[in-house]
């Protein structure tokens, strides 16, 4: 599975927050010796060299489903004239000249090959792919053992979730003290390992039936509408405006697939409004803009004053509408503490607080 590029990264990010990214008509297959690794460039990655027939080969990529775009056909090289050296990994370019162009995505093929003369060296339909990971699971085939501190899931597996990174765990029905808060320790498609209890902000785990429904979930991530535009845009050129971006308030967790207004529960109550963030270069209040896959709030990020409760406040979320019907663009479940605002509160997020990444 391919990842994004540090260029990729900023530039998508900066798409939504900031300046509008540009695509181009065609993408292009880079063949690579070693890991390119998310810094490469169209000139620094390590490329077959520039000899015995090879040249970067255009690629197309299916709509952008379940957070991925996935090659769509073989991909057929030119036949080589001599040795191209041993090929491991792949990188998608936004150029076809070598040594040209920005690197979008790369990855590591299934088995490694070394063209010779008379090769006509070819990736199979399906092979590379990119894929954002989703930020939230849920099945009904979880079991937790409390001899580890484990969550199983062996018939379907979990998304690869970052070590070190806090999970959020609800559904458990068998106990109480199943449900919160912990740090992973490890991550695999079938086993995520949290901290021990004691060791904040550990939970304890005890033995569930299998069959339960279970959720577990990062704190918060782009929506499956952010993710699918942007890689429609980024590898198949396809139309998506940079939208507006406003913040608002819920009073429900949010997921990956609430992707409009109407999935999610907002705040409401006397004065209660979703506030607009502008781009680096506008009015304040504004965002920094994103040289690292990450970007925050230039200023202060403050709601009305209210004039009556606004019910507890749970999460946040990303909204390309100033109000009503919207496309949903990010959430976070887990910055926001969870809290009831009353009449003549202030509700802000300070500067800095509002942290967004592509890392």
């Amino acid at each position: 599975m391919g990842s994004l590029s540090d260029y990729a990264e900023n530039s998508l990010i900066n798409h939504i927050f900031n300046t509008a990214y540009t695509s181009v008509a065609t993408v292009y297959v880079c063949l690579c010796t070693a890991d390119p690794t998310d810094a490469a460039t169209g000139a620094s990655q390590s490329e077959v060299a520039n000899a015995n027939g090879y040249a970067r080969t255009a690629v197309t990529f299916s709509a952008a489903a379940t957070r991925k775009v996935q090659q769509t056909g073989a991909v057929t090289f030119p036949q080589a004239s001599g040795t191209w050296g041993t090929i491991t990994h792949w990188t998608i370019a936004d150029s076809a000249t070598y040594g040209a162009g920005n690197v979008l995505a790369h990855g590591a093929f299934t088995a490694s090959f070394a063209p010779v003369a008379g090769n006509t060296p070819t990736i199979p339909s399906g092979e590379i792919q990119v894929q954002m990971l989703a930020t939230h699971y849920t099945a009904g085939t979880i079991s937790a053992a409390a001899a580890d501190n484990s969550l199983n899931d062996s018939a379907n597996g979990f998304p690869l979730f970052p070590v070190g990174a806090v999970l959020y765990i609800s559904g458990f029905t068998g106990s109480a003290g199943n449900n919160g808060a912990a740090t992973i320790v490890s991550s695999t498609v079938s086993k995520i390992v949290i901290a021990n209890a004691g060791s904040p902000p550990g939970i304890t785990l005890v033995n569930d039936a299998a069959g339960e429904s279970v959720r577990v979930s990062l704190s918060g991530g782009l929506s499956d509408y952010a993710v699918h535009s942007l890689f429609n845009r980024m590898f198949r050129n396809q139309a998506f405006t940079k939208p507006a971006t406003y913040v608002g308030l819920a009073t429900v967790i949010i997921d990956d697939n609430d992707v409009a207004a109407g999935d999610i529960t907002e705040a409401s109550g006397t004065a209660y409004a979703r506030v607009l963030v502008n781009p680096n270069a506008g009015a304040a209040p504004k965002w920094t803009v994103a040289t690292t896959g990450a970007l925050d709030n230039v200023d202060a990020i403050t709601f009305p004053t209210p004039g009556a409760t606004w019910g507890t406040i749970t999460s946040c979320f990303l909204i390309d509408s100033a109000s009503g019907a919207g496309n949903v663009l990010g959430y976070d479940n887990g910055s926001v503490q969870d809290q009831t605002v009353a009449a003549n509160d202030t509700v802000q997020f300070a500067i800095g607080a509002f942290d967004v990444s592509l890392t």
